[in-house]
């Protein structure tokens, strides 16, 4: 605990700085931002006391990261010292910390001692289908998929990989077939397809996107071969 003989006068420090430490991005935030609270108080000679109107700015990484980026935005702090503002959603695991701006009034600057957290994506088949064009043709599994819910959209799939499996009509196990990756379209989402499958009449396939770094695992409904 800092004394008198130690603190200058008008000294600041970030009692408390909290943000949710888990969540998936669009349950968190349906305006696409991220709730920031906490405390800042400044020392007037003999004592901690709440700061009003002290003025902030947010820094965050992520993990892995050395270089920490400013948020971007000016934040004060309110009447009885608190903090409550926002930051942006960032998907994965991030870090954050508020630095007290000096003021020409005798305010010192200061920073926060950093708070983290981890925040995952959930995404959707925006669209899958098995179908052929004649019915002595092979079968296409293709579709297209998105993190866009909610009316928010955080991250590209692109690059990322889905995998196929089938079974046979009147059985219920399901059995792995092969992986293809995620390719981005002109417009709109990203889009999957799996070509020239021998198995066609009497299957059944599921595309499964599996869990990856922070996006979350997702499966297509159960896909019929349909003849177009």
């Amino acid at each position: 605990m800092a004394t008198a003989s130690t603190t200058p006068f008008g000294a600041t420090r970030v009692v408390s700085l909290k943000m949710p430490r888990s969540g998936e991005v669009h349950s968190m935030s349906v305006s696409g931002r991220f709730p920031i609270t906490g405390m800042v108080q400044q020392w007037d000679g003999a004592r901690w006391t709440p700061l009003p109107f002290a003025h902030l700015r947010f820094f965050w990484r992520t993990k892995g990261s050395t270089v920490w980026h400013d948020d971007g935005q000016d934040v004060f702090t309110r009447k009885d010292g608190t903090i409550r503002a926002s930051t942006g959603v960032i998907p994965g695991t991030w870090s954050l910390r508020a630095h007290v701006l000096a003021e020409p009034s005798g305010t010192l600057a200061s920073t926060s001692a950093a708070v983290t957290t981890t925040l995952t994506d959930k995404v959707r088949f925006s669209e899958a289908r098995a179908w052929r064009s004649h019915v002595n043709q092979p079968t296409q599994v293709t579709g297209e998929m998105t993190d866009y819910i909610a009316g928010l959209t955080f991250a590209s799939l692109r690059g990322r990989e889905v995998r196929l499996y089938y079974r046979r009509k009147g059985t219920k196990t399901w059995h792995f077939y092969k992986t293809t990756t995620l390719r981005a379209a002109k417009v709109g989402n990203e889009w999957f397809a799996f070509n020239n499958l021998k198995r066609g009449k009497g299957y059944y396939f599921r595309v499964v996107f599996p869990a990856q770094g922070f996006f979350l695992g997702a499966t297509s409904r159960t896909l019929p071969v349909r003849a177009y």
